[in-house]
């Protein structure tokens, strides 16, 4: 027995993708599977435990084993839903079937009085579809689109052009990624008769350069890369061979730039373990020149390609990793999370931070060798692994004096 959903309008047709949905619900003695293709539309197929229903195109209530009622509900966004007796039905994934890799958006925004915010969608329009702000899980029958944000803003999900994008009161914010975020600027710290003083620059020789000096704006020509400093001294940004950028006092250079003032005592090298809740799986973190210009970030022992710096990375998952620095030691934070410590709350893999390596000499935690890497041009450069830290150092050496 079949029944016409009324007032059903077949807005899709045969030119559309195929889109299948499944769900495994129990009736009578035992359990069923119901597969749908292309459901609303004038093309749509529906097998019950793999036998074809016959029934006119659009059909969306029929009666189901042991005389169950069942029903397909459109819940828009191209998302169905099952209801068997008028309770919904979970979807199912067929063991051994091919899913598509899941999608993970991120926006990042700024909301008056509450500063910045991060907001990560996972799956975004599906019946998977997961949703996290600054870290936090938010409660929300998937395929929702519209959810209270921080100051009780409104946050809605669009999709334009086939780009997802996130609007807050209305104001549209475009998709960013944390590992690829602009970066960060350049620190220098230095001593004059006329006092302190710090130099901060971004976007060196680049589209969007900017130099402050002592926290005030210095207005230089596109691409200049000299100016007056305190007591009118001459100021010059300089790039070695090995693509880091020097401050150049008066001819003297000061050392290479470095992401924060706080990273100049902090230590070099990290390396953390932790374990990702949503699959339960363990990984590994390895960054060297932390904070600083020739920075290597490893995650699984695979490079990930940042700017110098970075200190937020998209992990496992679609996990949000950060780094911050706290009583001088760097602590890792998972979506929000301080994983750097053991959790009384339930189990959870403590944090190793490693001591100092040599500059340009890293750790691989599958073979316990030492790598040594050299930036040439922008780009890093694999010298080899070695079995001890100062083999590698001497070779880093050897390439660097080159």
């Amino acid at each position: 027995l079949f029944r016409k959903g009324e007032g059903v309008h077949l807005e899709r047709s045969a030119m559309a993708a195929a889109e299948v949905f499944w769900w495994k619900f129990a009736a009578g003695s035992g359990s069923h599977l119901i597969r749908v293709k292309n459901p609303g539309t004038d093309v749509q197929e529906v097998m019950l435990d793999g036998a074809v229903v016959e029934a006119p195109p659009g059909t969306l209530a029929f009666t189901g084993p042991a005389a169950t009622f069942l029903q397909l509900e459109d819940r828009g966004y191209g998302q169905w839903a099952l209801l068997a007796d008028g309770a919904e039905v979970s979807p199912y994934v067929p063991e051994g079937s091919s899913s598509a890799p899941s999608q993970i958006c991120w926006w990042k925004l700024e909301i008056s009085g509450t500063g910045t915010h991060h907001v990560r969608v996972k799956d975004i329009g599906t019946s998977r579809q997961q949703v996290w702000i600054d870290g936090a899980p938010l409660e929300a029958p998937p395929g929702t689109m519209t959810f209270t944000g921080p100051a009780a803003c409104l946050l809605e999900l669009v999709q334009r052009d086939g780009t997802w994008i996130l609007t807050a009161d209305g104001y549209p914010h475009h998709q960013q990624n944390p590992s690829a975020d602009s970066a960060p600027a350049l620190c220098w710290e230095f001593d004059l008769e006329t006092g302190h003083h710090t130099l901060a620059a971004r976007c060196i020789n680049e589209s969007g350069q900017q130099f402050l000096l002592d926290g005030t704006d210095i207005q230089a020509p596109a691409g200049s890369l000299a100016f007056t400093g305190p007591g009118g001294t001459l100021l010059e940004l300089r790039q070695a061979e090995d693509g880091a950028w020097h401050l150049v006092l008066e001819g003297t250079s000061l050392g290479a730039g470095l992401a924060s003032f706080e990273a100049a005592d902090a230590p070099i090298e990290a390396y953390f373990e932790f374990v990702v809740p949503s699959t339960g799986s363990q990984h590994c973190l390895q960054v060297s020149n932390v904070g600083r210009q020739g920075q290597l970030v490893w995650i699984d022992s695979i490079h990930v390609d940042c700017p110098d710096g970075t200190l937020m990375f998209t992990g496992p998952a679609g996990s949000l990793l950060e780094m911050k620095l706290q009583d001088n030691r760097w602590m890792l934070y998972l979506d929000g999370t301080c994983v750097s410590l053991p959790n009384s709350g339930g189990p959870r893999v403590p944090v190793m931070t490693g001591g100092s390596l040599p500059q340009g000499v890293s750790i691989d935690p599958d073979t316990n060798k030492y790598t040594a890497a050299i930036r040439v041009g922008g780009r890093f450069k694999n010298l080899g692994s070695f079995d001890t830290p100062e083999e590698a150092s001497r070779r880093y050496q050897e390439a660097k004096a080159a």
